[in-house]
């Protein structure tokens, strides 16, 4: 991502009408997810941690960010949570199989090796736990606005399904959102996209009420998703969970045991 953007971000990450209602719309999934007594929660590319108070209400928080400015920023917004430098996904700063929960916020659309990238996170959550993702969708949307953010892809939702595939999970919830408002974007990206030009940052905070407006629409989004699936929007959003280590094969209970004393028991990669 440009420098410039994470400038943005950080400015006003906090009321910026897209980033209010995104947070809304995953405070709806995470109330979807059964979650233990205080749990251990990773955010992986918490950028200029925009959302780690949103996980913070929900257990104990960990995060990793590759690019140092952002990492700065995040830490002097939230000193008490444990931000560290890494990178998806050879560079990870956690050891495996530590979180009950891992997201991966509009991340994997910047990873050049994604099913590389969504097997490290699978990797650092405990067999049973859960891992949110969420991605911008459609690539016929794909624009000056994605290439500011240094995305590499928009997804979609067959992709998305078989990366989730490919790393051995189960996918418990999915939906797309972003989809009030969506008209309006399709209809500016498209004619972007047509003419050539640069409409506009779409990154920069609308006047006052323009903001608010649009921010009040996009987390009306929650009350659909705390309830049901969205079939269309900008984005999606998926609930995943590592499987629970199983045996291989469970031996007859007459079934010799080949000399051993006692059975040996095999475990499946997740």
């Amino acid at each position: 991502m440009e420098r410039a953007a994470y400038a943005l971000m950080a400015a006003h990450e906090d009321r910026h009408w897209w980033f209010v209602g995104r947070r809304a719309v995953i405070g709806a999934m995470l109330d979807r997810i059964a979650l233990p007594d205080r749990p251990r929660i990773l955010e992986a590319g918490c950028g200029t941690g925009g959302n780690l108070g949103l996980l913070e209400e929900r257990g104990d928080v960990s995060a990793f960010e590759p690019y140092e400015e952002a990492a700065t920023w995040a830490t002097e917004r939230h000193p008490g949570t444990d931000i560290r430098s890494g990178r998806l996904p050879e560079t990870l700063p956690f050891p495996d199989a530590t979180f009950d929960l891992v997201a991966a916020l509009d991340v994997l659309e910047h990873c050049t090796d994604d099913a590389g990238s969504l097997a490290a996170l699978v990797r650092m959550t405990r067999p049973g736990g859960w891992i949110l993702v969420t991605v911008p969708a459609h690539r016929r949307l794909f624009g000056s606005h994605d290439e500011r953010l240094h995305h590499r892809r928009r997804y979609g939702r067959a992709e998305l399904r078989s990366l989730a595939d490919a790393s051995g999970l189960e996918i418990t919830f999915e939906t797309a959102f972003n989809t009030f408002l969506a008209p309006i974007a399709i209809g500016y990206r498209l004619m972007s996209n047509a003419t050539g030009l640069d409409l506009g940052n779409q990154e920069r905070l609308p006047v006052g009420p323009v903001n608010r407006l649009l921010g009040a629409t996009f987390a009306l989004e929650q009350r659909v998703i705390s309830r049901w699936s969205i079939p269309f929007g900008l984005s999606y959003g998926m609930i995943l969970r590592r499987p629970l280590e199983a045996p291989e094969s469970t031996p007859r209970p007459d079934a010799p045991l080949h000399g051993s004393r006692s059975p040996t028991t095999r475990f499946l990669s997740p």
